[in-house]
């Protein structure tokens, strides 16, 4: 069975969000939604279109700061 999960899902559903990114992933994507000017559904769709595989968003989200994830998703800090 596979299941179509996207950035947004993860958002919304803080366990499905834990089952999948580390902590300290989990905390630099919340840092990155605060920090960031776009709106919530554009950062989505960002993060989104550089890849479809949450294993490796997930594992930038662990290792870059909050500024290479912007420059990385194309998003502007406040």
């Amino acid at each position: 069975m596979k299941a179509e999960i996207t950035v947004s899902n993860l958002y919304q559903n803080n366990s499905l969000m834990s089952f999948f990114f580390r902590t300290q992933a989990k905390e630099s994507f919340e840092e990155l939604i605060d920090a960031v000017n776009e709106s919530n559904e554009e950062i989505f769709e960002n993060i989104e279109s550089y890849s479809d595989d949450l294993d490796e968003i997930e594992e930038l989200f662990y290792n870059e700061s909050i500024s290479d994830l912007a420059e990385i998703f194309n998003l502007t800090i406040q």
